[in-house]
């Protein structure tokens, strides 16, 4: 009978060994994600994405940002993922010169990091953002620990300094791995990087929009736009452009989600251009899918951009949309003529048109909202994700 009984539980063991060794392990893995902040943004959404994934996988999840004890990520978290908040967040104080306080940043975060690193023992680490991948490789030097680091941007088009871009140059060729979302991005860094480069898209979850896609009022007369109120997003050349629009389409309105600092200059224009009644600025958004399907036209304006996350929603809910091509990122989503319309990157008279063409056209718009949902496959969260594990299971 026990001899009965153990080959019965054999064929499930071992499938259960040919799963664990397939993925390239016996036993979860300790994966540490680090990044400085989780608030409302791209590259929070996808590494709380990754880390979530991965915790319903069973793995060991840990996920650090500098933010002080008691801060709560903006997107939510599995509850097996073990959210660290580090408190590195550094004030400037009255004896440390201007010139030494991003130094002296570096330094402070790096010796937390690496305190942290040497008592957790993690099998991998990933870093997500240009500063903070600096930081956390220098904070592993030495530990003989897999290090992943992943900028979020067009570096040539984002500043962060004569500092930090010296010492990205010098660390990032220390790092196993270099994660970018496009080949642009990744043409930045000397080819002799290339071969520890991978592109790897965002995902796009229909977790993420729950377990029912909206549906589209393409009769609506309401474009929506989502992204933070800063410079980078373009939401001023937005503006500009709908002011044209709405001299020719009165009763089209406009609603830009997001926070940031622009927000003072762009209710300027707004008054300016007489638009107070017809473009509105909510603020922030925990359901991104609803204020999505509230539209029947999506437009991304940014003058640059990494992966931009707010367009793959947009065309997930199945909103056709409109984008600057800012060189990564729009161009590498939209399929001109086919599920959006790609202009010319800051021209305003460009944008304006293809605003109106698509406006004009309700045919037009359904035809290509309707093509733009096949983006949910394209970058699923699954094909995503066995991108990320082939490089953390190597």
């Amino acid at each position: 009978m026990l001899k009965t009984a153990l080959n019965d539980k054999l064929p499930a063991f071992l499938a259960f060994l040919l799963d664990y060794t397939v993925k390239g392990r016996i036993f979860s893995m300790k994966i540490t994600l680090v990044i400085s902040a989780l608030n409302a943004g791209g590259a929070e959404r996808v590494i709380t994405t990754l880390a979530n994934a991965w915790a319903k996988e069973g793995e060991n999840v840990s996920l650090i940002t500098f933010k002080e004890p008691g801060y709560q990520s903006f997107y939510p978290l599995h509850p097996n993922v073990n959210l660290c908040n580090l408190n590195l967040h550094v004030k400037n104080r009255l004896y440390c010169p201007n010139f030494l306080i991003p130094l002296w940043k570096l330094l402070k975060r790096t010796w937390f990091l690496r305190q942290f690193f040497k008592k957790q023992k993690p099998d991998c680490i990933i870093a997500f953002l240009d500063t903070v991948n600096i930081t956390t490789i220098l904070a592993t030097l030495g530990l003989k620990i897999p290090i992943i680091v992943s900028e979020r941007v067009d570096p040539s088009q984002h500043p962060i300094g004569s500092l930090q871009n010296f010492l990205r140059k010098v660390t990032y060729p220390l790092a196993n791995h270099l994660v970018v979302q496009t080949t642009q991005i990744q043409n930045y860094f000397p080819k002799k990087l290339h071969q520890r480069i991978s592109i790897i898209p965002n995902p796009v979850s229909l977790s993420s929009h729950g377990s029912q896609l909206p549906n589209i009022d393409y009769e609506k007369k309401k474009i929506i736009a989502v992204g933070r109120l800063e410079t980078q997003k373009g939401f001023d050349l937005l503006l500009q452009a709908f002011g044209v629009v709405h001299d020719k389409q009165p009763e089209w309105e406009l609603v830009i989600w997001g926070e940031g600092s622009e927000r003072p200059v762009l209710e300027a224009l707004r008054s300016h251009l007489k638009l107070e009644a017809y473009v509105h600025l909510p603020g922030l958004t925990n359901n991104i899918a609803q204020v999505l399907s509230d539209g029947s036209l999506f437009v991304l304006p940014s003058r640059y951009e990494g992966f931009p996350n707010s367009l793959c929603e947009a065309m997930a809910v199945g909103l056709p949309v409109v984008a600057f091509d800012c060189g990564s990122g729009s161009a590498d989503i939209i399929r001109h003529n086919i599920d959006g319309l790609l202009v010319p990157a800051q021209n305003v008279n460009a944008l304006t048109n293809a605003m109106l063409q698509l406006i004009e056209n309700i045919e037009l718009r359904k035809q290509y909202g309707k093509r733009a949902k096949e983006i949910i496959e394209r970058f699923s969260l699954k094909k995503i994700l066995k991108k990320w594990d082939e490089l953390t299971h190597c």
